[in-house]
């Protein structure tokens, strides 16, 4: 049977901005929202083990052996390995090695490295910075430190319509390598300085309403505001810009939360089907995995620069439905390089959390701690007292939200 959802359809946005919802939807997923909070989720950080090791797992089995780690084809999913995985171990070489290799593959650093052909401009920086390696670590036979690389390379050639979205990982390297705010860069023959680069990616924020919105470009672009305005002396008062767009673009996470709260009743369909159809998003069950792993990526490194996080009870629930949803359609062909971002972002969230419980700061936290050696692979993490419910099917229901009533029909 098929399951037809009625009524809520038009009122959530087909785009990503809460400005594209209805007063009637914001009205109901304010309610929904709510009802979350006044249950207090906690994460549950057994959960967060468990996703952590299938994730990395299932990467074992079906994708990290295919990687060609010498081909610049390859440094996009590479530099994800890194982002997910740390400074990881895999057939006796570390991942600082396999990306010594490809950079020394032959191709010129700078288009590995500064432009948008195989990655966005500092990526491979940027990534390095959220696994927790040291800007002062050296390449192993490169004889250059991660620092003076990027000191070597900050002429920027991204020849888009739209250049200043892919400043984002540019802009969380730039706050992790080389915090100084007249730092010298060129993009696109222009001349600029590291805060201009700043005002730059704000400017373009503010203007979203006259580009394409996307995910992955507005989520990093915020991330690297937050790390820039947060640890480069000088740029403190461009805060309030960072913290606007934090909370304009974690909005998501409380449609996503209605979303979940809805259809959990209804188990014919998958978690990430339901939010497919509730969002109206094209047919790939990557895509909802894809907008909540930057969402929460971007609210754990967010918390760690000292912003204001306003729904740690919905970051809770949506976590923890995801991490329970990867135990049931964890199969074969589903896990790809992108889900990297998903399993740094729930591993930040735990240390956060247990950081929080034992009354540590935040930066006592060690970004490392993640870090996978694919050669001694994970054994499954089972939760004892965890039980599965028969799901639910062949009935119709009607829940009713703040005054709103849905029918779900079989």
């Amino acid at each position: 049977m098929v399951t037809r959802l009625l009524k809520v359809k038009n009122m959530l946005a087909h785009k990503f901005q809460s400005t594209k919802i209805t007063p009637k939807g914001k009205s109901m997923i304010a309610a929904c929202c709510q009802r979350i909070k006044d249950t207090k989720p906690e994460l549950d950080l057994v959960k967060v083990e468990r996703a952590a090791s299938t994730i990395a797992n299932m990467l074992l089995k079906e994708n990290l052996g295919q990687l060609k780690m010498t081909e610049p084809e390859h440094l996009g999913p590479l530099i994800h390995v890194v982002n997910g995985h740390g400074d990881f171990r895999y057939a006796k070489i570390t991942g600082l090695e396999y990306v010594a290799r490809l950079l020394d593959g032959g191709i010129d650093l700078p288009t590995l490295i500064c432009t948008n052909k195989y990655t966005h401009p500092w990526q491979i920086f940027a990534y390095m910075s959220m696994a927790g390696i040291s800007p002062d670590s050296e390449l192993p036979n490169f004889g250059r430190t991660l620092r003076a690389l990027a000191i070597s390379n900050t002429t920027i050639d991204i020849p888009t319509k739209h250049p200043n979205q892919e400043l984002g990982h540019l802009l969380f390297a730039a706050a992790h390598l080389v915090p100084d705010k007249n730092m010298p860069f060129i993009l696109n023959d222009r001349s600029v300085t590291l805060r201009e680069l700043i005002i730059l990616a704000i400017e373009t924020h503010a203007e979203q309403e006259n580009r394409r919105s996307t995910v992955c470009y507005d989520a990093h672009l915020t991330e690297g505001l937050c790390a820039a305005t947060s640890l480069i002396s000088g740029v403190e008062d461009l805060r309030g810009e960072s913290q606007e767009f934090l909370n304009r673009q974690l909005f998501l996470l409380d449609v996503v939360a209605t979303a979940i709260y809805y259809f959990r009743s209804i188990r014919e369909y998958n978690l990430f089907d339901a939010i497919i159809k509730i969002l109206h998003m094209p047919d790939d069950r990557t895509l909802p995995l894809m907008l909540v792993s930057h969402m929460l990526e971007l609210a754990a490194f967010a918390e760690l620069f000292g912003y204001t996080i306003q729904s740690r009870e919905i970051i809770n629930y949506v976590t923890n439905a995801f991490n329970q949803e990867l135990d049931y359609h964890c199969e074969p062909g589903f896990l790809d390089f992108t889900l990297t971002h998903y399993r740094r972002a729930i591993t930040l969230l735990k240390e956060i959390e247990l950081a929080r419980l034992a009354g540590m700061p935040l930066s006592a936290i060690d970004l490392a701690t993640y870090t996978t050696n694919f050669d001694r692979p994970a054994k499954p993490i089972i939760d004892p007292a965890e039980t599965v419910s028969k799901r639910d099917s062949g009935r119709t229901r009607i829940i009713e939200l703040g005054g709103l009533k849905i029918a779900l029909i079989d």
